[in-house]
């Protein structure tokens, strides 16, 4: 099963939960480019920087929280969970 057809699934589940469904496009880019984290015209989405700077997942996630953290949910939850990451980084990775 392609991308398309699981979100066409999914689609289907939400109509039975009387949610209103998204189009493809829509949910493709909450997939691919959401705007918690830049969103697609952003040249400094998480996904691009991460990237950029050749980051590691420890890294790549102190980043991503920490860019998100006013744009989706609960910021004092996603510094929490970059202080997690850049903690365990250290622990684990640095050897202290």
């Amino acid at each position: 099963m392609n991308v398309h057809e699981r979100f066409k699934k999914i689609d289907a589940l939400d109509k039975d939960r009387k949610i209103t469904p998204r189009s493809d496009g829509e949910i493709l880019e909450m997939v691919n480019h959401p705007n918690h984290y830049g969103g697609k015209e952003d040249l400094y989405e998480a996904i691009n920087v991460i990237e950029a700077w050749g980051l590691d997942f420890h890294c790549g996630s102190v980043i991503k929280y920490i860019a998100r953290h006013k744009k989706k949910g609960s910021p004092k939850e996603d510094i929490e969970k970059a202080i997690w990451y850049l903690e365990r980084y250290r622990d684990e990775c640095l050897g202290e």
